[in-house]
């Protein structure tokens, strides 16, 4: 089992439940959500998450925004996003990757391979 903290930023709740579920059966037991940009910011400040997942377009503050901040502030930078979204055009990617998001998976998106970009960087 691992002690990492995994938070999620995502807004649609049938992805949330699927994600915290694979998680867990993967031995991550300490998932944090976030279903906006806002909360999740305020999240990634008060528990210093070892990886974020996050999607693009969410409430708020959007996912580009989130990675930028994360990526830009020295006591976050050091912090692992990956991008899931359903946004899959190369500008898309692109722009998240120049914010310094580590990795990008398209919606819908294989489970395993999320598993080992997860397993890459924590």
């Amino acid at each position: 089992m691992s002690n990492k903290k995994i938070l999620i930023i995502e807004d649609e709740e049938e992805i949330i439940i699927a994600l915290k579920l694979r998680l867990t059966s993967s031995g991550f037991n300490n998932i944090s959500v976030a279903t906006d940009g806002e909360t999740g910011w305020n999240k990634i400040l008060d528990e210093k998450p070892d990886l974020i997942i996050l999607d693009l377009i969410i409430p708020k503050i959007d996912g580009y925004e989130v990675c930028k901040r994360v990526k830009e502030s020295s006591s976050t930078k050091h912090i692992p996003v990956i991008i899931v979204s359903a946004k899959g055009m190369v500008k898309d990617l692109d722009k998240a990757l120049s914010l310094g998001a580590n990795d990008y998976l398209i919606k819908p998106y294989d489970w395993k391979l999320l598993l080992e970009k997860i397993n890459k960087y924590i």
